[in-house]
């Protein structure tokens, strides 16, 4: 399939190396060199078209796309990471890389880190100890990503318990959300009270 003369199909030809790639064994020695071509796709994607839809398909080759987000562009990262957000799901060592962008000294990356690993149903607790970790970012846009992932993770908990009628169960667990959030927040960010904002 990649012997001269190529056929250039662009994303076609890409998706069709990547579905190749999916039903065959690990073992196949030309596999290295096409999971490397289509992480070089991916880059051209991030930086001439500024999206990264090919790695939107859950079979595009997970070492390709580590290799694409160890790229030192800030841009490609935040694209990639943006895209990982939407996913359903995202392999633990492409999470464990994900987590290590929390660090990162471009705010918007950081961001797209927390939003990325956000809507993953289960992360380990060194993952989410690095994003409570967040509540204390010098960026507002950070913190605000961080707070807001993590009261979305217990709201789903308080339904649950709405389900049950279990009112004190929730009045506990929002008390220690709220104590929570205010042992890690920055001098500059708003405390959360704990009265409700609305009394209808």
């Amino acid at each position: 399939m990649e012997e001269e003369p190529l056929e250039f199909l662009g994303p076609t030809h890409q998706r069709l190396v990547m579905h190749c790639l999916s039903e065959l064994t690990r073992e196949l020695p030309t596999r290295g060199a096409l999971e490397q071509l289509l992480g070089q796709w991916l880059l051209f994607e991030c930086k001439f078209n500024n999206r990264a839809k090919l790695a939107s398909e859950p079979e595009f080759p997970e070492k390709a796309l580590e290799n694409a987000l160890l790229d030192k562009s800030k841009g490609v990262q935040r694209r990639i990471l943006d895209l990982l957000a939407s996913r359903a799901s995202v392999p633990p060592r492409i999470g464990k890389l994900v987590a290590a962008r929390l660090g990162n000294e471009d705010s918007a990356v950081r961001t797209a880190a927390v939003q990325a690993l956000g809507e993953r149903a289960a992360l380990p607790d060194e993952v989410l100890t690095a994003v409570v970790a967040r509540f204390g970012d010098e960026d507002w846009d950070v913190r605000d990503a961080a707070v807001g992932i993590f009261l979305g993770r217990h709201k789903q908990s308080y339904l649950h318990e709405a389900s049950r009628n279990n009112m004190d169960s929730i009045k506990m667990q929002q008390a220690e959300v709220r104590e929570w959030i205010n042992a890690a927040r920055p001098p500059d960010y708003p405390s959360l009270s704990g009265q409700s904002s609305s009394n209808n």
